[in-house]
């Protein structure tokens, strides 16, 4: 994922942490999708799966990556949820939401501040 599709993802994942521009129906991957299509540079879903993985209280299934509260498969889950941001489920996408930002800053940071080696 190049730095203006990371830029973007991080805007995009702010906005969902704040309760607005974005499908509720819907998890993290197709809002994502959505909006950067939107704005002419799409992102996958797959192009987050480091991400997803790097999680603590990652699923194991890179398709759903948040795990069941309630002891479902992940898709399970993912198909029975009619708001994926609410209840324990949804705080749980809004804490994903927030290691991914978390990430993709550091990851930028590190970018930009690694001194240049002779």
């Amino acid at each position: 994922m190049h730095n203006e599709q990371k830029r973007i993802v991080v805007e995009i994942l702010k906005d969902i942490i704040r309760g607005y521009r974005f499908d509720s129906s819907v998890g993290l991957c197709a809002n994502i999708y959505d909006q950067s299509l939107v704005l002419g540079i799409p992102v996958h879903g797959s192009e987050l799966s480091d991400y997803f993985e790097a999680w603590p209280k990652y699923s194991g299934v890179a398709k759903f990556p948040v795990q069941s509260p309630e002891r479902l498969s992940p898709e399970a889950q993912y198909w029975k949820s009619h708001n994926m941001y609410c209840g324990e489920y949804g705080l749980l996408r809004l804490e994903l939401a927030q290691f991914i930002i978390e990430s993709l800053e550091k990851d930028y940071e590190e970018q930009y501040t690694t001194p240049i080696q002779a």
